[in-house]
């Protein structure tokens, strides 16, 4: 993961933030140009994601934004630098995520996400003795998980998962008891 402040030459006092990381990603059934094996799980790639903490000209944050096409390091450089261009056209420099917060709050734009879970939602044949996993992660630009809001039910019912990781990368994890 890495961090560029980028600024505009009318508005150099209002740097934005433009995060590059890259993620596994799994291709589910049914979007496009997805390979599936027999077991129906998708194929797993990785893929460059831009974040900013710009907005558009109605105060909008922009972004996440996907470069999908990863060969070289030549060509990952040119297309994150081309993705960087094309996202700063679509900011209002005028407006700063930093005039009048701090500028560490304004780079928690998106929501924490589920990463990985197990079982998926209508897996069938899982084991009846099976854990349940979520990994949870915060996506940057963000601050992290306040694990303390989290509500993790099975059943309906409330459970207290074993919780691993940091305020970034989450793993919470359950095994049912059970009775034959």
């Amino acid at each position: 993961m890495s961090t560029v402040l980028v600024t505009n030459n009318k508005y150099p006092d209002n740097p934005v933030a433009f995060v590059v990381d890259f993620m596994q990603v799994v291709k589910k059934k049914g979007e496009p140009n997805t390979d599936f094996y027999l077991s129906n799980r998708g194929e797993h790639y990785w893929e460059a994601v831009i974040y900013t903490d710009g907005v558009d000209s109605e105060g909008n944050f922009l972004g996440p934004y996907w470069i999908d096409e990863l060969t070289t390091e030549g060509t990952l450089n040119e297309a994150i630098n081309n993705k960087i261009k094309e996202v700063s056209k679509l900011i209002d420099w005028s407006m700063s995520p930093s005039s009048g917060r701090e500028f560490e709050e304004s780079l928690d734009v998106y929501g924490p996400i589920v990463y990985y879970q197990y079982p998926l939602d209508g897996q069938i044949d899982v084991p009846i003795n099976s854990n349940i996993v979520i990994r949870l992660k915060d996506l940057p630009p963000a601050v992290g998980i306040d694990i303390s809001t989290l509500v993790f039910k099975v059943d309906g019912f409330n459970i207290v998962p074993d919780i691993y990781g940091d305020p970034f990368d989450y793993v919470l994890s359950y095994r049912p008891k059970f009775s034959k």
